[in-house]
């Protein structure tokens, strides 16, 4: 889901509760060059996605997937210093930002009846 701004964060926050949810990405951190070209570009493949019917609701060939004053390398830092400024605590910004997805993936690797230690993580296997 596309986030145009801090307060769309707090929405969602609001109706998943703050446990549940966890800000990523699928992309770099570096910045995305915002020339014609990387615009042209984005509407063509937006288009193709809308036309062969697998866009998200509200996709649009002219709505970026990112939000253009976060497009650097310290996006996150920057959006935690807006969140914080909106009166966002900053354990409620700590889970926003990883520590949900720490705690998801420890209760994860827990297995019933170890006593509350964590399994091992399966070993990949060697070529013997």
């Amino acid at each position: 889901m596309a986030m145009t701004n801090a307060g769309d964060k707090k929405t969602i926050a609001r109706e998943c509760g703050e446990d549940h949810v966890g800000l990523g990405t699928d992309g770099s951190i570096s910045a995305v060059p915002l020339t014609d070209a990387y615009r042209e570009s984005f509407r063509k493949e937006e288009a193709e996605r809308i036309k062969a019917g697998v866009a998200a609701p509200g996709e649009s060939p002219d709505d970026l997937t990112f939000v253009p004053e976060y497009n650097d390398p310290r996006r996150f830092n920057r959006l935690a210093g807006d969140l914080a400024r909106r009166g966002w605590p900053g354990s409620r910004i700590d889970k926003l930002l990883g520590a949900n997805f720490a705690r998801l993936f420890t209760e994860m690797w827990d297995v019933p009846g170890t006593a509350g230690t964590r399994a091992a993580a399966p070993r990949a296997r060697t070529g013997s």
